[in-house]
C-alpha cells in the first residue's frame, strides 16, 4: 500500500506567491491535481506536508519535523508515519498516472528524471530511507540532490516532467505554444 504526500511547505521566493493553489488550465489547483493524479494511481491516501495548514487545499495535513530543512523535511514527516510514499513537490506539472505507476513499480526508493538528471521531489520512498534521511538532517545537509542520489535510487525518465519555478514557467504552462504558424 502506497500513499502520497504533497510537499507544500516552499517559500515560493522565485515565484512570489504560494504554489499550492495556483490553478491550472482546468481551473483546479496545483495541489489538486496531484491528489487527483496520486489517487487515480491507487493512493490509499493523500497528505499535504510542510509549510502551514491551509483548509483550501481540502488535504489532510501534517508539518515537518523540523524546521529550516526543505523539502527533505517533508519528506522525513510523511517517512516518519511508516509505509512507502509517493512523494512529489506540489509545483509539478506534466505527470500521468501511468509515470506514478512506473515509479511505484520500480521499487524504493525510485526517483523521476528528467534528461538524465536526477528529481528528488518526484520519487516513491520507503522505511529505508528513513534511518539515512535523519542522519543526513542531522548533520546539516539540505541539498534534497544529493542526499537522494546517495541512497543510488532506481531511476525512471519522465521528459513529460517540469516544476513551475518562476511566473514565466507557471504562464507558459497555462499558454504552451501553438503549432506551426
Amino acid at each position: 500500500m502506497t500513499c502520497g504526500a504533497i510537499l507544500v511547505g516552499g517559500r515560493s521566493r522565485r515565484m512570489g506567491q504560494d504554489k499550492a493553489r495556483l490553478p491550472g488550465p482546468d481551473g483546479r489547483g496545483l495541489a489538486a491535481r496531484l491528489d487527483a493524479l496520486l489517487r487515480a494511481a491507487g493512493a490509499a491516501g493523500v497528505l499535504a506536508v510542510g509549510g502551514v495548514r491551509d483548509p483550501a487545499l481540502g488535504l489532510p495535513w501534517i508539518p515537518d519535523l523540523r524546521s529550516d530543512c526543505g523539502p527533505l523535511g517533508g519528506l522525513e514527516a510523511a517517512l516518519a508515519r511508516g509505509g512507502v510514499w509517493w512523494v512529489l513537490a506540489c509545483d509539478l506539472v506534466g505527470l500521468e498516472v501511468a509515470d506514478l505507476r512506473r515509479l511505484r513499480e520500480a521499487g524504493d526508493p525510485a526517483v523521476a528524471t528528467v534528461g538524465g538528471r536526477l528529481q528528488p521531489l518526484c520519487g516513491v520512498y520507503g522505511p529505508a530511507q528513513l534511518p539515512p534521511l535523519r542522519a543526513a538532517l542531522d548533520a546539516g545537509r539540505r541539498r534534497a540532490v544529493e542526499v537522494v542520489a546517495g541512497w543510488d535510487p532506481r531511476r525512471i525518465e519522465l521528459p513529460g516532467l517540469a516544476n513551475l519555478n518562476t511566473p514565466e514557467d507557471y504562464a507558459g504552462w497555462l499558454t504552451p505554444p501553438s503549432g506551426n504558424e
